[in-house]
């Protein structure tokens, strides 16, 4: 969890993001990380086993997510480092910025990239070798397995499973109301290319789950033609992507939506607010 005063709204910004950053972290001593001031020169953190080091990142500013977490990983010598990071959309403060993990987890909305951003925060890099005590480690491992039993009992938790968030997509669009042509119609012809199934028969290579999650709704696509590719490194299209960047857009080719959602991942740009942006601009031209 992150929260700052929003950039975008002024009020009070929270975002939550999955992936495996936030329980490194208490492996690594923290319960939290207070940010307070800005450094005059681009910095990130780096924590381990209880220690802290503030370390330059000038020569990562201005550096997509992907290389940002490749050059890190090789200073520290460390493959296993989780880290938090902001890209350009950061940098330079787009109000609707947000801040990634892994690559592909992120705390999106409300522009907390850009609160990073603003303080010259690139990255917050990880790593936690001690266990993490428990005070009753029997009740827990417990109470674990009896919630685990009742989300896997749950149909909706096989669905996400099978299918993650796009599994609403057919039930809007065969109802009428998946959000189309920037919020103008809830009919969106091609709907059908949009679907969970459709991703899982073309472009999927894998599922991913958070840590801990027995459920891996996570879909991790992939390109690879001639002119396009979409890297899985930077995971796949959620619901709200696919809405965003394809049917609020009028485009129903998922592998294009793919691209563009890989796009916004290496700059951290929040894939809604992006698609909503594009999509008004289009109405603005077509309607003169």
């Amino acid at each position: 969890t992150v929260c700052a005063k929003s950039p975008l709204t002024g009020a009070q910004g929270e975002a939550e993001a999955g992936g495996w950053w936030g329980p490194e972290l208490k492996k690594a001593g923290f319960d939290a990380i207070i940010v307070k001031g800005s450094s005059p020169t681009p910095v990130y953190l780096y924590i381990k086993d209880g220690k802290v080091e503030i370390k330059n990142a000038t020569h990562l500013w201005g550096k997509d997510t992907g290389t940002t977490q490749r050059t890190i990983k090789e200073e520290l010598a460390d493959d296993k480092i989780r880290i938090a990071q902001i890209g350009p959309a950061g940098e330079n403060l787009v109000r609707f910025a947000n801040i990634v993990n892994e690559l592909k987890h992120f705390n999106g909305r409300n522009g907390l990239g850009a609160v990073m951003g603003s303080k010259k925060l690139k990255a917050i890099a990880v790593r936690g070798t001690k266990p993490i005590d428990l005070y009753d480690k029997e009740k827990v491992n417990q109470v674990t397995k009896e919630i685990t039993k009742r989300i896997m009992d749950n149909p909706l938790s096989r669905d996400l499973r099978e299918l993650g968030t796009l599994a609403v997509v057919r039930g809007f669009y065969e109802g009428g109301c998946l959000p189309s042509y920037n919020w103008t119609t809830g009919y969106f012809k091609e709907g059908e290319n949009l679907t969970a199934e459709t991703l899982n028969k073309t472009i999927l290579k894998s599922t991913k789950g958070c840590y801990a999650c027995p459920i891996r709704c996570k879909r991790v696509v992939e390109v690879d033609e001639p002119n396009l590719k979409v890297d899985p490194a930077y995971g796949g299209p959620e619901y709200e992507t696919i809405t965003s960047l394809g049917s609020i857009c009028g485009i129903s080719d998922l592998k294009y939506i793919a691209k563009a959602s890989e796009l916004c991942n290496k700059y951290t740009m929040d894939t809604i607010s992006t698609g909503m942006v594009i999509a008004f601009a289009m109405q603005c031209y077509e309607k003169g």
